[in-house]
């Protein structure tokens, strides 16, 4: 048949079309192809064996004019294999065993005489056993291609069915989770509520065993006032001469425990963003999955959507104040982390500015630095062989290594901690790999026994490549060795020596998306860029000097650091290219024991148990243990026992000569005599008169009625504030409970709204990744379906082979040689704490506990005075601990918040945090135009300052700076936060005129303090400083530069006393500047121009000095440990003093 018609061309159509819709990709093996243009064959010509799409019929035909063509549809009848002898249609009996290179069809030699004329043409079997060739090696191909195709399609079957059940999971999860935060919420209230409950019972018994054990004292003490009143009144001598003072035991308080009540720490359930701290939707992640290309021996190579530059730019260079930068740790595209020489880990901004820093002296050469999923930074230590994990709280030790110093540190994809490590004699080295702190893997021979890494001191640094590999940049062997995830040796190299001037020592390492392999070469001042198995790519320079360490940021430019420089060059190396379009998605009871005294009870006269039995004879009271071993103990003595009453403390006439009284008192046997007693048992003993006996004991007496009336008053003192402080403490956790059934019920509300705005949230997103999943799993069924297609049909033509089909064959394998990237999707998870240890409800609510403390005993003086009284005692010679630098101007303000943390404020118009090394932690302005720079820190840790010019007082908190206490014509100088939480303030006129002190509670003006009880004014008017503080017995003491003199006052207001310095032998005038107070109710104030601290005691006398070779010291504080910090005005120094033991 010479021509088709139109109901075959449209049925063929249709037939293809249908084919062409169950495949998804074009190419040549899928479907059959048009022979001229690739579209879908529609036609065959009978006599060319060519096929044809129906738009290339035409042209076909009128190409070849002079040949006879058989148009006939394309069926699978009309391609059946046809036979290998076929006879040529121009010229019966004559085989087809030539090739003709112009039209590519068989021809017989008689053809070329006639059609094919001055055409080229060459034996068949020749152009047969090349394209059989080529099928043979296709057909490998396709094998591998199979390979990988059924691999990326049981990949994508298993994401979608992990994905599946996760996302089910997750809403299963989402469903009951409702519920389960009730329940959790309705038990924590209740837990809370009963822990509240117990504490406050603990506590109220603390308080309330406190106050018996005073109350029992005060009663002691009242009972013997009234004795001694009694004894003066009766004027009985026999009870004067049994008379025991126990007044220096009384003369003692005894410490107590103190009790702070306990605080629920809630949120702002206003702003209902609290539920996010116990549950949040993480969306799925969507990402890109690099295509790769299949080598002919079946590796991969990565394909990515980023390709090198030509010529890398300069993006930034950034200043770091190091000193030999040698570790770097890309964060973000913001921010870096950074550590050098300076022994300081710091994080910097894009600028170069310090957001943060701390202390790591580890006393490594290699300066390296890895950060986890966390964003915690570790750090490896050489002097104690360990690794340090600095988090969000503190730095703590991570990683033991006993006999090995870390080198290089890496964290991997699975959060696992590579370590480069050397043995401390440096005779091996290997790589560890740490899971949870322990030793899972160790690196250190390849395949043979041969050690893989050199031995030596020099650096080594590490880094996981995409693909798994561990890959080692090792100083001493001058090259970068590449093992596999499971430490199988894959190769090493040993630089480019094309360009290198130098040898190739390499330092810093990192690897891209690509999984190239980027190392520094320090000594040739450039950047090496290797692919994946190690072939040199290309050298980045970009003016580099002294590289030494690399990162790379989230948007994969190269953070590379210079040493000597001290700075970081931020490099752009790679360009976006777009392989395969991909759309984003846009989006201890104490209990008191009573004391046993003589005026408690009357005791045993040979101990001190209650007195039960009196023997007449030797007038001793004895108790019933004591009674035998009394008659036991003196055989050759009548006794007369009798029970023991009140009668017996009168006077008695003499047992032994009746018509005698009891005038004389024996010495050595403790008892009244007679004046004949003593001729005979009581013969040369020490004997008084009893009268005068009587009369000291007279004397006694009164003086102790004396004191034991001020102790009276200082109990009662006592127990009056134990009552207020349980009354306070009551109503304080009445209120704390009423908070918390609010917020249970609050939170019952907000948990409803939130399900279900998460759920609406889950569904949405688990919707639209599936789609994604199913859309790539479909794309690679398709490819692989192709894949299979291609082997079955190069299978079947080098099996029949046919050389109608071979002449016909064209290879697509190019085509399905890269497989193309992917859409990857991770699928959204539920953040939440573990619901099953049921602490969730701490994320938003928390008990801190109640804090115990121990109130120090004092003594009472007989003036009434009394003395503090602790264990800690001043120390013959103080020690400096230690000096900090503060990075400041004129230290003026310094606050101890613990004791590795203190404030200090100059006139920088800078308040900062420094650790103990002297590291600034937080910073923020504080511009007061003020020449007194004190500041304050109170119980919850906010920082309040004063402003000259605004006269007013500022407050920092975690909300911000803010007015704290308005003071309208007077400006702050001195700032202290007392017991009760007041703010306790030295004030001054604007013009100067007067001077006083504010007792501010919640902001408003409580107590002020200006003048004695004659009406003179406490303090000097002027400009010049005055500092403050408050001192263990409530004692407000107040540093006074103008009247050159330390002012102490009560807690009422009333002046104590004043001390000028004038009682210590000095050089210069006392001019006093900071004050503070230690535990035992010691004053130390700074006195600046002699360069010393004075130590006074509660009533103002001089106890020494402390000077330690300080410089102008100007400010003082003390921490929790009571080590003096001074801070030195001039040198902007704060020296750290132990100057008690």
């Amino acid at each position: 048949m010479a021509t088709n018609t139109a109901q075959d061309f449209d049925r063929c159509t249709t037939n293809i079309a249908q084919d062409f819709d169950r495949c998804t990709t074009n190419t040549a093996q899928d479907v059959v192809r048009c022979s001229i243009c690739k579209e879908v064959v529609a036609f065959l010509c009978g006599s060319c064996n060519i096929n044809l799409c129906g738009q290339c019929v035409q042209t076909h035909l009128n190409k070849n004019k002079s040949l006879k063509h058989e148009i006939l549809p394309y069926t699978s009848e009309s391609v059946k294999p046809k036979s290998e002898a076929s006879d040529c249609k121009d010229h019966p009996g004559k085989s087809r065993h030539l090739y003709c290179q112009d039209c590519n069809v068989p021809i017989c030699s008689l053809c070329l005489t006639a059609n094919h004329k001055r055409h080229g043409a060459v034996e068949l079997s020749e152009i047969l056993g090349k394209t059989r060739s080529i099928v043979t090696e296709d057909l490998k191909e396709l094998h591998h291609f199979e390979r990988e195709y059924s691999m990326i399609v049981e990949d994508r079957d298993i994401k979608i069915k992990k994905y599946t059940e996760q996302s089910i999971q997750e809403k299963s999860s989402l469903k009951t989770i409702g519920q389960i935060w009730h329940d959790i919420i309705d038990k924590a209230i209740e837990t809370i509520e009963h822990e509240l409950t117990d504490m406050v019972n603990e506590d109220l018994q603390i308080l309330r065993v406190e106050k018996d054990k005073v109350q029992n004292l005060y009663q002691i003490i009242k009972g013997c006032i009234e004795q001694n009143e009694h004894i003066l009144k009766e004027e009985k001598s026999l009870k004067m001469l049994e008379y025991k003072s126990i007044v220096e035991e009384l003369r003692l308080v005894p410490s107590m425990r103190d009790v702070r009540p306990p605080i629920l720490t809630l949120p702002d359930v206003k702003k209902e963003e609290f539920i996010e701290k116990i549950v949040s939707l993480q969306s799925s992640v969507h990402s890109t999955l690099p295509g790769f290309t299949i080598s002919k021996t079946g590796d991969v190579t990565m394909v990515s959507t980023q390709m090198m530059m030509e010529e890398p730019v300069v993006l930034d260079v950034l200043p770091t104040k190091c000193k030999k930068i040698k570790g770097i740790c890309c964060e973000s595209t913001e921010k870096v982390w950074i550590y050098g020489d300076d022994e300081k880990i710091k994080q910097l901004d894009r600028s170069g500015s310090t957001l943060k820093c701390f202390s790591a002296a580890t006393g490594n050469s290699q300066k390296d630095i890895a950060m986890n999923n966390d964003g915690n930074i570790a750090f490896s230590h050489k002097e104690e062989t360990c690794i340090y994990l600095v988090n969000k709280t503190k730095i703590e030790k991570f990683v033991g290594m006993s006999d090995w110093i870390p080198y290089g540190l890496c964290f991997n994809s699975d959060g696992e901690l590579l370590v480069c490590m050397r043995r401390n004699d440096y005779t091996e080295s290997k790589v560890g790999l740490f899971t949870k702190e322990k030793l899972n893997k160790e690196f250190q021979f390849d395949e043979t026994g041969k050690p893989l890494f050199s031995v030596s001191r020099n650096n080594m640094y590490i880094c996981e490549n995409g693909n798994g590999d561990i890959c080692v940049s090792d100083w001493n062997a001058c090259a970068v060795i590449s093992m596999k995830k499971s430490g199988e040796f894959r190769f090493r190299y040993t630089g480019c020596l094309s360009r290198s001037f130098k040898e190739f020592y390499p330092h810093g390492i990192a690897t891209d998306s690509s999984c190239r392999i980027l190392v520094v070469d320090r000594d040739n001042n450039c950047v090496h860029v290797t692919d994946r198995n190690g072939k040199f790519l290309r050298y980045i320079t970009c003016g580099l000097q002294d590289p030494f360490v690399l990162s790379l940021d989230e948007e994969e430019n190269l953070w590379v650091g210079e040493c000597d420089n001290d700075c970081i060059k931020i490099i752009k190396y790679l360009k976006k290219v777009n392989l395969i379009p991909v759309s984003r998605r846009d989006n201890s009871r104490v209990v008191y024991k009573a004391m046993n005294t003589a005026q408690d009870v009357v005791r045993c006269s040979q101990c001190t148990e209650a007195v039960t039995h009196h023997c007449k004879i030797c007038q001793k009271n004895l108790c019933l243990q004591c009674k035998d071993e009394h008659i036991d103990k003196s055989k050759s003595t009548p006794h007369e026992i009798i029970p023991f009453t009140s009668k017996h403390h009168e006077w008695q006439k003499c047992v032994d000569h009746p018509t005698e009284l009891k005038t004389f008192y024996c010495q050595d046997c403790k008892v009244p005599i007679c004046q004949l007693c003593p001729t005979r048992n009581h013969k040369r003993h020490g004997i008084e008169v009893l009268k005068d006996i009587c009369e000291t004991s007279r004397m006694t007496i009164t003086g102790d009625l004396k004191e034991l009336k001020i102790f009276q008053v200082e109990y009662s003192k006592i127990i009056k504030g134990l009552e207020e402080k349980a009354t306070i403490y009551t109503e304080h956790t009445n209120n704390e409970n009423s908070s918390l059934m609010k917020l249970g019920e609050e939170l019952h509300k907000i948990v409803d709204r939130e399900i279900e705005r998460i759920q609406k949230q889950l569904a949405n997103m688990v919707k639209e990744d599936l789609q994604i999943l199913q859309d790539n799993k479909d794309e690679m069924q398709g490819s692989y379906k192709k894949v299979k297609y291609c082997i079955e049909r190069n299978n079947r033509l080098l099996e029949e082979n046919n050389p109608i089909e071979m002449l016909e064959y064209k290879s697509s394998v190019d085509e399905l040689r890269l497989v193309p990237s992917m859409k990857d999707v991770s699928p959204p998870k539920l953040i939440m704490p573990n619901i099953k240890e049921e602490k969730i409800i701490e994320q938003v609510v928390s008990l801190k506990p109640s804090v115990h403390s121990i109130l120090p005993g004092f003594t009472i003086f007989k003036t009434g005075d009394i003395s503090m009284v602790s264990t800690r005692v001043l120390m013959t010679e103080p020690r400096l601990i230690k000096a900090i630098f503060t990075h400041g101007k004129k230290l003026k303000g310094i606050c101890c918040e613990s004791d590795d943390k203190v404030w200090v404020y100059g006139d920088d118009e800078e308040i900062k945090q420094l650790d103990n090394s002297g590291s600034i932690l937080n910073v923020f302005n504080a511009v007061s135009k003020g020449i007194q720079k004190d500041i304050a820190i109170n119980k919850d840790g906010h920082i309040a300052f004063a402003h000259e010019e605004d006269e007013c007082i500022y407050l920092v908190n975690k909300k911000g700076i803010e007015k704290f206490v308005d003071m309208a014509g007077w400006i702050p100088y001195g700032l202290c936060f007392n017991l009760e939480g007041d703010l306790m303030v030295c004030m001054r006129t604007n013009n100067q005129e007067e001077s006083k002190v504010g007792v501010f509670a919640n902001g408003s003006l409580k107590q002020e303090i200006q003048f004695d009880n004659t009406g003179k004014p406490l303090f000097l008017p002027g400009r010049n400083n005055m500092y403050i503080c408050e001192n263990g017995n409530g004692d407000i003491c107040v540093s006074d530069w103008n009247a050159r003199a330390v002012i102490v006052l009560k807690k009422s207001g009333e002046f104590r006393f004043r001390y000028t310095g004038s009682d210590s032998p000095i050089i210069k005038n006392f001019y006093p500047h900071g004050i503070a107070t230690d535990s035992c109710c010691r004053i130390l104030v700074a006195d600046r121009d002699n360069n010393c601290v004075r130590v006074i005691d509660r009533n103002g006398t001089f106890l020494r000095y402390i000077k330690c070779g300080l410089k102008d010291p100007y400010a003082l504080c003390l921490d929790s440990e009571e080590n003096l910090w001074v801070g030195e005005c001039d040198t902007n120094c704060i020296k750290i003093i132990k100057y008690l033991e």
